[in-house]
């Protein structure tokens, strides 16, 4: 689902929301996080949230720490184990240098750049939950399979 940033602040307030989680995959692809509190949510989207990369294996080292989350909107999700009172969510983000400039090894930045390359060659990936893997050739969709 599509949402704006101002959306999203309007949930947190109506919801009371206690802690917003920013997650992330490391270079081994294990989700990391991080928390802020409802006030610091629109900072998180205009700025982005300073984290020490040091701290993590294989984001650098102490002379290239200091990189930004940037959540997004499209992936917020309550958290279902969480009481109703004082309630958690949850978005991913974007990782990016001081400058502004992707962070290299950010996973979601990857995906995008492979989805747009594959698209660029004629081809689409389709993402889901399951336990198979389904190869398409021609003009096999979704759609159209038995």
């Amino acid at each position: 689902m599509k949402y704006s940033q101002q959306e999203i602040i309007q949930y947190v307030q109506e919801e009371d929301v206690k802690f917003i989680r920013l997650a992330f995959c490391d270079v081994f692809g294990k989700q990391k996080n991080i928390s802020i509190m409802p006030d610091e949510l629109q900072r998180a989207f205009s700025y982005g949230i300073a984290i020490d990369a040091s701290a993590i294996d294989g984001f650098g080292d102490e002379t290239h720490s200091d990189l930004f989350l940037h959540p997004e909107p499209d992936t917020l999700m309550p958290l279902p184990w969480r009481p109703e009172e004082g309630s958690v969510v949850r978005m991913f983000c974007h990782i990016t240098h001081q400058d502004g400039t992707p962070f290299e090894y950010d996973s979601r930045a990857l995906l995008e750049k492979a989805i747009k390359a594959a698209s660029e060659e004629g081809l689409q990936f389709f993402f889901w939950y399951g336990t198979g893997i389904l190869s398409f050739s021609g003009q096999t969709t979704l759609a159209n399979l038995p």
